[in-house]
């Protein structure tokens, strides 16, 4: 499990994220549209997305040494035109970060997943309408090539491909076990999609679970310090749980006895300009927090200021040099 020692340590491993790489084509709006209506966009323009991409973006940006693991077209083939020119920007966006995609799994498919945009600018809201394609998910063997020792975190999205994480997740338990505390790799999870079955079974895994709004209104839950207290009795003893409440804030707490859950407030700023990957962004605020040994309050202190800075403005070039304080 991880530690709670104020001071900083060193990773020498990579903090992969497992999950989604995609395009975005975003549209900005005057206001939303209304069915069947004509509109004008006052912008439009490709990005880089998908939860675990835009994680590792951001955790790149605040000076960890990343690597993002996921499925993409392979690049060899010359009648995918689509596929592979979205794959490609894609994939050179993480580099142009300093993102290792060394581990990215390639699959012979036609398809790059991609997402539709729309965001208001009247309050910075972004509706998603995503593409998948015939993309696979990854599979056991992309894990089983990887070299652990090289790692020092995994940050899971939680994917239609549980059995998938599951068997990933156990062999760095397994790996773990001969090792001392500070050469074991730390794993964290997110919950985010309701509509992915079985997702909490990997929270049993985790050191660090972040449930998102939607995952924990499908829980039943109607705050999120309600969630967090609901989930510490669902997970192992020791584990972090997070849970975000959108401009609220979020909530944190520990499955340790005596332990209170607490809400973080978020300030936002002036204008909220692309909510797009603001809580990709605050999961790598707080990842980049804790593998440096700062404690979770902090931690989430932290990720709370790297999602209010990443909603003042569109994408995350605007990010590059931001060093808060933790």
């Amino acid at each position: 499990m991880l530690t709670m020692e104020d001071s900083k340590t060193s990773l020498t491993g990579f903090v992969a994220c497992v999950g989604l790489v995609c395009v975005d084509i975003v549209n900005t709006c005057s206001k939303f549209p209304s069915e069947d209506s004509d509109q004008r966009s006052l912008s439009l323009y490709w990005q880089r997305g998908g939860n675990a991409a835009n994680t590792c973006t951001v955790l790149s940006i605040l000076g960890s040494k990343t690597k993002f693991i996921g499925s993409a077209p392979t690049m060899n083939s010359d009648d995918l035109p689509w596929g592979l020119d979205a794959s490609r920007f894609a994939l050179q966006g993480l580099e142009k970060y300093g993102v290792d995609i060394s581990d990215v799994h390639h699959w012979d498919c036609v398809d790059f997943p991609t997402s539709s945009v729309i965001v208001n600018k009247q309050n910075g809201s972004r509706t998603i309408m995503h593409f998948r394609g015939d993309l696979p998910e990854l599979n056991v063997e992309a894990f089983q090539n990887l070299d652990l020792g090289d790692h020092a975190w995994f940050h899971f999205e939680g994917r239609p491909n549980i059995d998938v994480i599951i068997s990933a997740m156990n062999m760095i338990v397994d790996y773990n076990e001969s090792r001392s505390e500070t050469e074991k790799i730390s794993m964290s999870v997110e919950l985010e999609k309701p509509h992915v079955t079985n997702l909490f079974s990997i929270a049993k895994l985790a050191d660090l679970v972040f449930v998102s709004t939607d995952y924990a209104k499908f829980l039943g839950y109607t705050t999120a310090i309600e969630c967090v207290e609901g989930i510490k009795n669902m997970v192992s003893n020791g584990t972090e749980i997070v849970c975000t409440w959108g401009s609220s804030g979020a909530a944190f707490g520990i499955n340790t006895v005596g332990d209170v859950s607490t809400m973080v407030p978020a300030i936002p700023p002036d204008r909220v300009v692309d909510t797009i990957g603001a809580g990709d962004s605050f999961i790598a605020g707080v990842i980049h927090a804790r593998s440096q040994g700062h404690p979770l309050d902090k931690s989430v202190q932290f990720g709370c200021r790297v999602a209010e800075k990443k909603i003042s403005n569109c994408g995350f070039d605007h990010m590059k040099g931001f060093k808060p304080p933790i």
